[in-house]
């Protein structure tokens, strides 16, 4: 208790916190943070449930914060127009050993001391927060995130997070965004740990274009497209993501749609997004509906809508088997489409005649999706982005190491949700991205 009240009062006395300080939260930060309605293996809760008996004078949180103390779990992740946020994507890393042009800015970032960035155990403690408020979809990015050491021991955690009574986690869906170049090695044992999907960042089929696009030597594709392969024969839901940008990789359109002929694959096509330091132009930006025009014209590939039990019935008989059977857990675990829509999915979805994976299109900037948002973002230093391009006014982090209990973080986590414009960061179309005045983070500290 003497400790919790020194910190409280050094909170206090202003921002600026001591080494001593900082040692002390960070000792009463190290509880599991499990929550009562869950389990993680056999372990019991630590010293985050003692925590939540302590008096609120002891911990420094905001006003907004006070009036949702009480706020029941099921309501604490929906924002002020109705939006449930059961998604959670969690960066591990600002490190990569790629360096993609729109991504990461040419003169590189600087990264956030490692004193700085959350340990294993915090991690594991917001997993268990967002766990208890209803989150079930996982996704870890980066940066890189097979070049983070916390990776594995997560995805082992998220799979050990179980309501009390059943054998299956909660987070029904574990995935990961990568570049590929060190999955094929990692894979096995991140699949062995949980891991049921995997997105691969892949912006050309070229090795010279691959280069350029990278900044890295263009043979490294071909460790990228063995990541590839090896996902899809592990039974792994395996998804292309390739940012569309004109001039540049707009001429592969077709080379990538032939990737879904033969191969229960996704291709999606991302929009170029304004974001520090990627030196955006609206020249560069290739609509969908362009592409899909592009397609007709210059390809004669019409392509059709995708989606549904009929959409999967069709890929199904093209492989000579039978629809998938089951649970959509059970689908993503086998590699399989689900035969339900998903409503806040952001692809929009499309199929080449007698093709058998599938064709998607992300349209952040011409036919924006926010209005079905259900995506929240934890930064690699610990912060909540409650929308890509918005805004992170809370850091989790500092919630935990100022002694807050979880009771507390949660009670921030929801005052920060109904802090969540509308759409786009507050702006009202998506080329006023571009021009706005208030700083975003680079892509690569954001987390993809």
């Amino acid at each position: 208790m003497a400790s919790i009240s020194r910190i409280g009062r050094l909170l206090l006395n202003g921002p600026q916190a001591t080494s001593a300080m900082l040692s002390s939260a960070r000792a009463l930060s190290c509880g599991t943070g499990i929550p009562a309605k869950l389990k993680v293996g056999d372990a019991k809760a630590g010293s985050s449930e003692s925590l939540d008996n302590l008096s609120h004078e002891h911990v420094r949180i905001s006003a907004a914060a006070q009036a949702l103390l009480d706020v029941a779990d099921e309501k604490a992740l929906v924002d002020m127009f109705g939006r449930k946020h059961t998604y959670l994507r969690v960066s591990l890393t600002e490190k990569c050993n790629f360096r993609c042009v729109y991504c990461m800015p040419e003169e590189g970032v600087e990264l956030t001391p490692r004193a700085a960035l959350p340990t294993l155990e915090e991690r594991k403690r917001l997993l268990n927060i967002f766990a208890r408020l209803g989150v079930k979809k996982l996704r870890f990015t980066g940066g890189e995130p097979t070049v983070s050491n916390q990776l594995l021991p997560l995805l082992q955690h998220a799979q050990a997070v179980r309501e009390p009574g059943q054998a299956h986690s909660v987070f029904r869906s574990v995935g990961i965004t990568t570049n590929g170049f060190s999955f094929k090695q990692q894979m096995q044992g991140l699949v062995a740990a949980g891991l049921t999907s995997v997105n691969i960042s892949l912006d050309s089929l070229q090795e010279d274009k691959f280069a350029k696009l990278t900044r890295r030597d263009g043979k490294a594709m071909l460790k990228v497209l063995a990541s590839l392969y090896s996902a899809l024969d592990a039974g792994l839901h395996t998804k292309i993501n390739c940012v569309l940008m004109a001039g540049t990789n707009d001429d592969e359109l077709a080379d990538f749609i032939r990737l879904t002929r033969d191969m229960r694959i996704d291709v999606r096509f991302i929009e170029y997004m304004p974001f520090d330091g990627n030196k955006w132009d609206n020249a560069q930006l290739v609509g969908y509906r362009s592409a899909i025009q592009r397609l007709e014209v210059e390809h004669g590939i019409l392509l059709q809508a995708a989606g549904g039990a009929a959409d999967s019935q069709i890929a199904q008989q093209k492989e000579g088997g039978q629809s998938p059977a089951g649970s959509e857990e059970a689908g993503a675990r086998k590699g399989h489409y689900s035969d339900s829509a998903d409503v806040n999915d952001t692809t929009k979805w499309y199929r080449a005649p007698g093709h058998v994976g599938r064709v998607g299109f992300i349209s952040t900037m011409t036919d924006h999706f926010c209005s079905s948002c259900n995506r929240l973002r934890l930064t690699a230093d610990g912060k909540l982005k409650v929308c890509l391009f918005g805004d992170e006014g809370l850091s989790l982090l500092d919630c935990l190491r100022s002694g807050m209990s979880d009771s507390e973080v949660i009670a921030e986590m929801a005052a920060a949700v109904r802090r969540k414009a509308e759409r786009l960061g507050g702006e009202k179309t998506a080329l006023d991205l571009a021009h706005v005045e208030r700083k975003n983070r680079s892509m690569i500290m954001i987390g993809g």
